[in-house]
């Protein structure tokens, strides 16, 4: 009924003077043909089937391709599971004639029961012409008969005769698979029909029926037990035609339609709806179904709440409730795809500010229309205050950390000038009081380092200068800067170049020397025996073969140089690699834990997330460990 297609069958577009292929069915195309005194009966007749109101037969008349107008009956329900107007019409002209030439002869016999006089060869070819209009009128009526039973006999509804005193006189074979009892049985006792009808139904179906035989209108839902021991539903319309049976009786025409799915379909649809309210009451979030026209059509408990109680919500859109907004980050509101993020700053009538994010999930069309959707707004206002006081509470940790580290380090760096000059005055029996100064001190200023180095991270106020640097000059550097601390412990410092390195790269030349030099310091620390290895070289974009693992420093890009630093030494215990990384932890074992704080590999770890890198590890107990760093450069123009 919504798409407002017509279909008509051959023999109405013959009835109405047009053929199958010169016209478009349509209900104006139709109503030109009816006759002007029957004009105004039939539009209201068709409204009222429209709105999903059945209607008795009427008959009307319909000007058809001769210019003649026919006399015809017409039948027509509303199918409200498939959404649909059925009917047919019943061409009646031939009957009308035949009554009208009886009614005449009637008018001859009483015209000469008066006294006048007509000659009787008139009554003869009066007579004879009824005849042969009444056969020609039974085989018409034969023809539609037909045609009748071929329609009523292939649709999946049950069609059904009932007349008072006999039951039923006529129904659709295929009520034996729609109800689970033959159409002959049905006929032949009307009890076996009731039979099937569910017991708690079956009173309501017998009044129903009674009342129908009555000359009332009456339809009904009701229950029937399938001969599989299915429950199914049917609903049950019919049409009274009053004096149309042979005893001058009603005649009941009806139709039994199986509305099982519609009614397990209507059920599930009434649990979602009852479900999905019991979501938007329960949910604390604002949550809002919007129509293809981004109008409200439900709304949430807790958008009630965001805009106020007594604000009119379902028809506004949400860009209507939220004008006052304007975005502080993310997507643009409502222009967010699913997933996306829209946040938003909200002031209240009170003037408060309120920061809102916004997820939108639309819904699509199978051809890609977007057909409404969900919208889910939160109030994240509490979360972004702790957030900015989090912030404010790292940056002042961050102030008062390198305030701190430079007060220590002033005196520091003094007193290490002090220890040196005082070493160079000492005899050689005191200097090793001087060198365990000087050590303690070393070892004082690197933690002072470390931690404003950590400081700068998490606060995110770690500089990172680009500029060019020869990558094997600056390997060689730190190499030799520990090679001495190396021949302390008889360790040998080797360097190896995998392949030919670029002569410059682009990269921050010294944040490479600290992550480099922290490996080394760690692997002669924790080695007691054996070498170190320090291997250099640059992959590609695409990947390296020995890794397998494909590695991509962005746009514009030489590759990443990983660097790896090889020890044999004491291992790491295999219950502590996953925190070796995290701030003042220490793998070693008691001989080394007194060597450091555990902030140089944490600081490895956040300089390579900062950079975009990478640090892996391997090692295994008593054998040693090897760590090796990706880290993004760019080739020097």
């Amino acid at each position: 009924m919504e798409s407002g297609e017509m279909y008509w069958s051959e023999s109405l577009f013959k009835l109405l003077g047009h053929s199958v292929k010169s016209v478009k069915p349509s209900i104006e195309l139709m109503l030109e043909r009816v006759h002007p005194d029957d004009l105004g009966r039939i539009r209201e007749k068709w409204e009222a089937l429209l709105k999903g109101n059945d209607i008795p037969p009427i008959k009307f008349r319909v000007c058809d391709g001769d210019g003649e107008y026919r006399t015809v009956i017409n039948f027509g329900e509303v199918r409200k599971g498939r959404n649909a107007v059925v009917g047919f019409n019943v061409d009646i002209t031939e009957n009308c004639m035949l009554l009208d030439a009886f009614r005449e002869l009637q008018e001859v016999v009483e015209e000469e029961t008066a006294g006048r006089t007509r000659s009787l060869n008139d009554i003869i070819l009066l007579l004879a012409s009824a005849m042969e209009k009444k056969d020609a009128v039974q085989a018409e009526l034969e023809d539609r008969e037909t045609l009748f039973r071929g329609f009523v006999e292939n649709i999946r509804d049950v069609f059904y005769v009932m007349e008072p005193g006999e039951g039923f006189t006529y129904v659709s074979p295929v009520c034996e698979d729609i109800l689970g009892v033959s159409a002959s049985k049905i006929i032949e006792n009307v009890e076996n029909f009731y039979a099937v009808v569910h017991p708690q139904d079956r009173g309501q179906v017998r009044a129903m029926h009674d009342r129908r035989l009555r000359g009332e209108q009456a339809h009904g839902v009701y229950r029937i037990i399938h001969r599989d021991g299915e429950v199914r539903r049917m609903r049950s319309r019919s049409f009274v035609l009053p004096g149309a049976s042979a005893h001058g009786s009603v005649r009941i025409i009806g139709v039994t339609e199986d509305i099982t799915d519609v009614h397990y379909a209507e059920s599930a649809r009434e649990k979602a709806e009852d479900l999905l309210e019991r979501v938007l009451t329960a949910v604390g979030d604002a949550v809002c179904i919007v129509d293809p026209e981004r109008r409200i059509v439900r709304a949430s408990e807790g958008m009630a709440r965001l805009f106020g109680h007594g604000k009119q919500l379902v028809g506004k859109t949400p860009e209507e409730l939220m004008a006052n907004c304007a975005n502080v980050a993310g997507a643009e509101v409502f222009e967010v795809h699913a997933g996306e993020l829209a946040v938003l700053e909200q002031t209240t009538p009170e003037g408060d500010t309120r920061i809102l994010e916004v997820h939108e999930f639309p819904h699509f069309t199978d051809d890609g229309r977007q057909d409404g959707g969900v919208i889910v707004l939160r109030d994240v206002t509490e979360k972004h205050r702790a957030i900015r006081t989090l912030e404010r509470a790292c940056e002042e940790k961050s102030r008062f950390l390198a305030f701190l580290s430079h007060e220590i380090r002033t005196p520091l760096n003094g007193m290490l000038g002090l220890l040196q000059l005082l070493k160079m005055e000492q005899d050689l029996g005191e200097h090793e009081y001087v060198d365990a100064a000087l050590a303690s001190g070393s070892i004082l200023t690197d933690l002072v380092n470390g931690v404003l180095d950590l400081s700068r991270l998490e606060a995110g106020r770690m500089e990172f200068r680009e500029e060019p640097f020869g990558p094997r000059d600056l390997v060689q550097s730190v190499v030799t800067q520990f090679e001495c601390l190396a021949a302390m412990k008889s360790l040998s410092v080797e360097q190896v170049y995998a392949n030919p390195l670029p002569p410059r790269l682009v990269g921050d030349k010294k944040r490479i020397r600290q992550i480099l030099s922290n490996l080394l310091a760690n692997a002669i620390k924790f080695t007691d025996q054996g070498n170190v290895i320090v291997r250099a070289e640059l992959l590609s974009d695409t990947g390296d073969s020995e890794t397998g693992r494909g590695r991509n420093a962005g746009d514009g890009s030489a590759g990443v140089f990983r660097l790896m630093v090889c020890d044999t030494g004491e291992g790491i215990p295999r219950n502590k690699i996953d925190s070796i990384f995290d701030e003042y932890v220490q793998a070693g074992d008691s001989r080394t834990s007194n060597q450091g704080f555990g902030l140089g590999l944490a600081i490895i770890k956040r300089l390579l997330d900062a950079m975009g890198g990478e640090v892996q590890v391997e090692s295994e107990p008593g054998k040693g460990s090897c760590f090796t760093c990706f880290i993004p450069v760019g080739r020097d123009s």
